[in-house]
């Protein structure tokens, strides 16, 4: 399966906690759906010239909403927490 890095990796996360973890070398993305680890470690290597150690993921459902008598859907979204060799560093910003 051929696929881009721009279509894998999304968006960086901007919060306090992923703010703290990069601290450490552990970086935190909004990832495609269909993602697996492989794909995000080779796409955070291509990317960002750096050696990955280890890659963990995270899979939130979607959740379903009411406004009055509406009923829908709030999205859901996958998460992957990448941590790179120590001494590399990404810059986000």
């Amino acid at each position: 399966m051929v696929n881009t890095t721009g279509t894998i990796l999304q968006r960086p996360v901007i919060s306090e906690k992923a703010n703290r973890l990069s601290e450490t070398g552990t970086y935190a993305f909004f990832v495609s759906e269909r993602a697996n680890k492989i794909m995000v470690g080779r796409a955070v290597e291509a990317r960002f010239g750096v050696d990955v150690l280890h890659v963990r993921m995270v899979c939130t459902p979607y959740k379903k909403v009411r406004r009055g008598r509406f009923t829908g859907r709030k999205g859901g979204y996958k998460k992957a927490f990448v941590t790179i060799r120590p001494g590399q560093k990404i810059e986000l910003a």
